[in-house]
Order: structure tokens, then sequence, then C-alpha cells
């Protein structure tokens, strides 16, 4: 996987960079990565987001804190925002959020996290570094869990959806991917994506978050065919 040269994935290398040794340990996740998976070169960028999102594998509280210790002394400090959660760090102004595995540490997850963190491929950043993030079926089906927790049922203008289209639109082995996938996550991103598809309100924020780029290109009607495949193919 080769990465697009973007203000999203910029931020995430300086991220991957004051990891240092640690990250190994890490796999990427959320809106900062989602550049990586376009390989379409017509497609347009990924939103714009202000954090960079990553998870690691761990079983028991008593890890977390020896991670948070390691965090410290690599330059990351805990995010001092009123608003902010308990996994949130600033490293060099940008914000990160650390999240475990196991949702018994914090208080939350996303029930893909543990099988895609098992299951990470590898992309190479511009500058030459390798990170692990998330296969694009895990990536797609995260970004679902992410939107049914917190996008209030508003298509439009949850970012996590907005990330989903874009990763439609701008990557065509999406569908190869999610058919070779496990069938327990073939399964989830069909019945998603079937009810999805239903939903009037769905198919009008498809058409409202992917951006033409290409004059008498139907990205619309191929990103819905897409999912429409995937519904049906993957169930």
């Amino acid at each position: 996987m080769k990465a697009r040269k973007t203000l999203n994935v910029e931020m995430l290398a300086v991220v991957a960079r004051g990891l240092s040794g640690l990250k190994e340990k890490f796999v990427f996740v959320g809106g900062a990565t989602i550049d990586l998976y376009l390989s379409d070169p017509t497609a347009a960028e990924a939103r714009a987001t202000d954090d960079v999102d990553c998870v690691v594998e761990l079983a028991r509280r008593s890890q977390y804190y020896g991670l948070e210790e390691e965090l410290r002394g690599l330059g990351f400090k805990h995010s001092t925002d009123k608003d902010a959660s308990v996994c949130r760090w600033e490293f060099h102004g940008i914000q990160v959020d650390v999240m475990p595995t196991e949702g018994g540490i914090l208080g939350f997850k996303n029930r893909w996290y543990a099988d895609g963190v098992a299951e990470a491929g590898t992309a190479r950043l511009p500058d030459g570094q390798d990170v692990a993030v998330l296969t694009v079926p895990y990536l797609v089906a995260s970004k679902i869990e992410a939107f049914l927790d917190r996008g209030k049922d508003d298509f439009l203008a949850s970012p996590d959806m907005e990330d989903i289209v874009a990763v439609i639109d701008g990557c065509p082995e999406l569908k190869g991917e999610v058919l070779r996938a496990p069938a327990e996550l073939r399964s989830y991103l069909a019945e998603r994506f079937k009810s999805f598809l239903a939903d009037r309100r769905f198919v009008e924020a498809v058409h409202g978050h992917i951006r033409i780029t290409e004059k008498g290109v139907d990205r619309v009607g191929r990103a819905l065919a897409v999912i429409s495949e995937i519904a049906t193919a993957a169930a």
C-alpha cells in the first residue's frame, strides 16, 4: 500500500516517528488513515482531520499504565482539554487517541479493533516509514461501528460516513478484499450495507459525500453499485 502525500498522512507520519521503538505495537486507524487506501489517482483527497487514532493490543489495565509511562518518555502528553477523552494525548501539537483493544480498560470499544489488529496490514508513508494499518474491510467495518455509535443516524453530517464513502469511491480493491475477508466480517458488511441501501437518506448522503473529479464519470453510480454488490455477494 503506497500512500498519497496529504496533510493527514504527514500528520500521521509525525506521530509514527515520535513513537520510535513503540511504533511496532501500534496499528493506525481512523480518519487520518483514509488517504492510505485511496489507490484511485482520480479520487478526491479524504476529509481533513485534526487527530491521529491508533490501537494497541492490550488485555489488562496495568499494561495500559505501563504504556502511558513509555509514551510520556517519548514526549507524548495527556491532553489537558476539558472535553478530551481519556485516551487522548498530544504530540507536537497533534492530538493522538491511543485505544486498547480491550474495551474494559478505558470503558469503550470498537468490536472490530481486536480482529483488525490481529489481521493488520502495512502501509508505506511518503517519508519511507512503514506503519501498521487495518485491512480495508476491517477499516470500513470499524467506521460503520463508529457511525452507529456516534453518528446519530445522520448519514450526511457524520465524518465516519464521509470516510466510508471516500473509501468506497477511491479504493477499487474494496469489493475483492471484502469477498476474501473472514465470513463474520463479510456478513456484517453485507447486512449493514443492505440496511443502508434501504434508507433513502443514505443514498442521498452518498451523492453528497462524493466529489466529482472527472467529467463524464458517474462516481456516485459506481459507488452505489459497489455497495450493492457487497450487500448481495458478501452475504
